[in-house]
């Protein structure tokens, strides 16, 4: 059911999966609300006879109360408590609006209010298990690193590999340079893989560490033959390069393409 509602009826919904909103995005929507109309309603629940509380669209309710509106357009729907953090969370993913963390701690809130497993969870949001499974372990990672991934400083591809280190101090060091060096994921890939069981210090270089130079060109070899490699890089910069292979016809059509 859509309906006019008045925007003071509307209560925040304490399970707002979305915990960053931009000043400057308000006042962008609130001009282009004045310009075009509201586009898409909000989503509410209703509470009693009278009041709601928002399930989705806290961006566009803020716009509205910014340009002082009274009423605003709404889907109305009726939702249990746990439901309607379900429904928001299912909303701002499909509308690309959460970053992982903030997806990672509706997961997480979801499986604890609802006491439910992953897998069920899985059904629930229409998401694979796997894809659960890997945004809850990004909670294992320092604060820092996660307030990097949630403020865009790193990718959720940078952040797997580091969730791989048992070495907190590495796991910040390494987040450290990503930042600092713009290193891609396949360059963080190899760099956690090398420190898995090693210091990684981002002040000095040490004899066993290998160069950045040493894991672009290790990076090409693989790309050109497509299969892994491991490189081992002495103090004078020399070293050895180790190509993996499955078996003879394997070795031969790598053999095919460095000949």
């Amino acid at each position: 059911m859509i309906s006019e509602i008045n925007i003071d009826l509307i209560s925040k919904n304490k399970n707002q999966p979305r915990l960053n909103f931009k000043e400057q995005e308000i006042e962008d929507l609130a001009v282009s609300i004045k310009k075009f109309g509201l586009i898409q309603p909000i989503t509410v629940r209703k509470k009693n006879n009278r009041n709601y509380e928002l399930i989705s669209g806290e961006r566009r309710l803020r716009a509205f109360k910014l340009l002082k509106l009274e009423e605003i357009t709404a889907f109305v729907k009726t939702a249990k408590e746990e439901e309607s953090l379900e429904m928001a969370l299912i909303e701002n993913i499909q509308r690309e609006n959460l970053n992982p963390i903030e997806i990672a701690l509706s997961f997480k809130k979801i499986i604890n209010q609802s006491n439910i497993t992953q897998e069920e969870l899985s059904k629930r949001v229409g998401k694979s298990r796997t894809l659960i499974t890997n945004h809850l372990r990004l909670l294992n990672l320092p604060t820092e690193i996660q307030y990097g991934l949630a403020n865009k400083k790193i990718s959720i591809g940078h952040a797997k590999p580091l969730i791989t280190l048992n070495n907190q101090e590495n796991q910040i060091n390494i987040f450290e340079d990503i930042i600092k060096m713009n290193l891609s994921v396949r360059e963080t890939e190899e760099i956690c893989k090398t420190f898995k069981n090693l210091n990684y210090d981002t002040n000095k270089q040490k004899s066993n560490e290998v160069d950045f130079n040493y894991l672009n060109i290790k990076n090409m070899i693989e790309d050109k033959i497509n299969s892994q490699t491991d490189i081992k890089v002495n103090k004078k910069g020399g070293g050895q390069v180790k190509i993996y292979f499955n078996n003879l016809e394997d070795l031969k059509r790598i053999w095919n393409k460095i000949k």
